[in-house]
């Protein structure tokens, strides 16, 4: 066999390679969902760990699926407050799984300094958290679990933020908001007045060190532009102690939804923990089930 043969068979060999990456290499990125077994509680969930690749960054998730686990089921997922990672939704998870819904939870990129999800902390913005929950609905439509239609968004604080500003996303039907940070803009406002002052790193309100796309954006947020467009059923829980969101950022979201549901858990702060915990965890399922009707 000649050099020029060899040459060229090794030519087209390349080609074809770099063919198939170009078509099934990227595709495979983008779906691949890897899975295990992480635990089992008993007879009542499963836990499994479900991620999802946006481009070539992987989002790090977990969905909790009843014991019954065949035919669809409407899904909620979870999203976790700035500096918070998914570990911090595993209890609120598990609740709504034992009551026959799937739940999911994610990692954000760069949203906390223990993050699982490819990303960095000085790059995460609300922008980037929209960005990963978009992505997040998207690709959860398409699991064969979840029935489509039927995905409810939840979270606290800025997750909660960021799942308002979601809402719109196809196949979204309704909202549960925890202590929602509608008054982020106003926070990074307050800590910058100037731009010229926003620093390449700063700690936000004692929460976490962000850079300064975070604050940029943050202070050009319009907190209710999403949920005056949505149509679906929301639940907004807010403790009447809360110092870190007043109670008065939720009750200006109530007047701009045609369909909300404001419920004040008296002498609750912004963590809900004991009897608050218990009582806004009531309030979630009360709601979900009354979805069913």
């Amino acid at each position: 066999m000649t050099k020029r043969i060899k040459g060229l068979i090794s030519t087209l060999a390349t080609v074809t390679v770099l063919t198939l990456l170009g078509i099934g290499g990227s595709r495979y990125i983008k779906n691949l969902s890897p899975r295990k077994t992480i635990s089992e509680e008993g007879v009542k969930i499963y836990v499994e760990g479900l991620s999802f690749y946006s481009g070539s960054d992987k989002i790090v998730g977990t969905v909790y699926k009843p014991q019954d686990t065949t035919g669809r089921k409407a899904a909620v997922i979870w999203c976790n407050d700035l500096g918070s990672d998914s570990r911090s939704a595993d209890q609120i998870c598990r609740a709504i799984a034992t009551k026959g819904y799937i739940a999911y939870t994610f990692d954000f990129r760069g949203g906390s300094p223990q993050s699982k999800s490819t990303g960095d902390p000085l790059s995460m913005s609300v922008a980037t958290e929209k960005k990963d929950l978009e992505t997040v609905i998207s690709r959860l439509r398409k699991e064969s679990f979840v029935s489509d239609g039927k995905i409810y968004l939840g979270g606290f604080g800025q997750g909660a933020l960021v799942a308002s500003m979601a809402a719109g996303s196809k196949g979204v039907k309704g909202l549960i908001l925890v202590a929602p940070a509608f008054n982020l803009p106003d926070m990074a406002e307050l800590q910058y007045p100037k731009n010229r002052q926003i620093k390449d790193s700063t700690d936000f309100a004692g929460t976490m060190i962000v850079g300064k796309s975070f604050i940029t954006e943050a202070k050009n947020v319009k907190p209710y532009r999403g949920l005056s467009k949505f149509g679906g059923d929301v639940l907004i829980i807010h403790g009447s102690d809360d110092q870190t969101v007043p109670l008065e950022y939720s009750r200006r979201a109530a007047e701009e939804l045609s369909s909300c549901d404001l419920q004040i858990i008296e002498g609750a702060g912004h963590s809900m923990t004991g009897k608050t915990g218990s009582r806004a965890m009531e309030l979630i399922i009360n709601y979900l089930d009354s979805q069913k009707k």
